[in-house]
């Protein structure tokens, strides 16, 4: 069990940070309602580091992945059931 939340401390303007030790992400939200959800990056450090972020921003990071993968994308929506792929017509 992760200890009492703190803030990062103070992050240099302009400037790109890794998270060399990275290990997985959860979303912290069943669905999008208008309100803030986390994203939250799981360190192997066992360090949690929660992104508050909003329904656009969220949608926005989705048009990112669906364009970097998007027969993952379409074969994921298939499976769910939400989407049926047709033949285009002759």
């Amino acid at each position: 069990m992760p200890k009492a939340r703190r803030s990062l401390p103070p992050l240099e303007v302009d400037t790109v940070y890794q998270a060399a030790d990275f290990r997985t992400f959860e979303f912290a939200r069943e669905a999008l309602t208008g309100s803030i959800a986390n994203l939250r990056l799981h360190l192997k450090n066992k360090t949690i580091i929660e992104l508050p972020t909003n329904d656009e921003e969220l949608k926005s990071l989705l048009l990112s992945l669906c364009s970097a993968f998007p027969t993952t994308a379409i074969d994921h929506l298939e499976k769910r059931g939400w989407v049926t792929r047709t033949t285009p017509a002759a």
